[in-house]
């Protein structure tokens, strides 16, 4: 800067601070604010709201841990319900065959009869009767070899009649072993199907339990939903609050800069 003076030098330096300063200033001014207390009344709205959506989605979650519990609750009243209805059909089954069991017996009963009464019937007849008595047969035996067969067969048929009795006895006292076992498993199916249906209630009680609490919970979700609703739209008129401010600041600004301007210019 050839022909500038020192004491020119430092005045320039000195206006052009002075212009960074104004214009420093003039930025600084450039963006209007809305009122401290609208800034303070949106910041406290936008916390309750945060809070507010916090313990919404709480609950929320909440609510989705209940659903689970209820489905996993249903599949498990489910699954016994069909192990209730298994078990009554096995003791269905079990019944029917208890009963034919008992009508083996009652038939093997009746037959053991027969045979008990067909034999009395033939002693008598033989001993009391007319019939042929061991005299006879001795009388009638032309010899000892005659009367040793005599009695032989005689024997022989007594023998067998007293056999079919005996294996009747057995075969009846199988059917009632058979009988017995049937009735053993029965009253096992009786008692876990009883176990199932303790087990059914306290599901079912289960349930009503996570619907009372599942619809409660579904109730404060609401009325949570409504709180962040009702804060939700206080931020945004908040927002259009401050927006407002902040435009009538602006113009404000420009006005009074305009105002200025006009004065200069006089």
């Amino acid at each position: 800067m050839a022909g500038v003076t020192r004491r020119q030098s430092i005045a320039l330096a000195a206006g052009l601070v002075l212009s960074t300063t104004r214009l420093l200033s003039a930025r600084a001014h450039a963006e209007p604010q809305a009122t401290q207390e609208t800034l303070d009344a949106l910041s406290g709205a936008q916390s309750r709201l945060d809070a507010a959506e916090d313990k919404l989605n709480a609950l929320g979650a909440q609510l989705e841990e209940l659903a689970y519990k209820q489905d996993q609750t249903q599949a498990q009243l489910d699954d016994t319900q069909r192990q209730i209805d298994g078990t009554q059909d096995k003791i269905g089954e079990s019944t029917k065959a208890i009963a034919a069991k008992q009508a083996d017996v009652e038939r093997s009963q009746r037959q053991m009869d027969d045979k008990r009464r067909q034999l009395g019937e033939r002693v008598a007849a033989t001993y009391t009767s007319g019939g042929i008595s061991m005299l006879d047969i001795v009388l009638n035996s032309s010899s000892l070899d005659d009367l040793a067969s005599s009695i032989y067969y005689s024997d022989k048929i007594a023998q067998a009649q007293n056999e079919q009795i005996e294996s009747i006895r057995n075969l009846k006292a199988q059917l009632e072993r058979q009988r017995s076992e049937l009735e053993r498993q029965k009253s096992e199916l009786e008692s876990q199907k009883a176990d199932l249906e303790a087990q059914k209630r306290r599901l079912q009680d289960l349930g009503d339990t996570l619907r009372g609490q599942r619809a409660a919970m579904e109730e404060r979700r609401r009325e949570s939903q409504r709180v962040v609703d009702g804060l939700d739209q206080d931020v945004k008129d908040l927002m259009a609050k401050r927006d407002a401010e902040i435009e009538a600041a602006r113009e404000e600004e420009q006005r009074k800069a305009a105002a200025a301007a006009a004065a200069r210019a006089d």
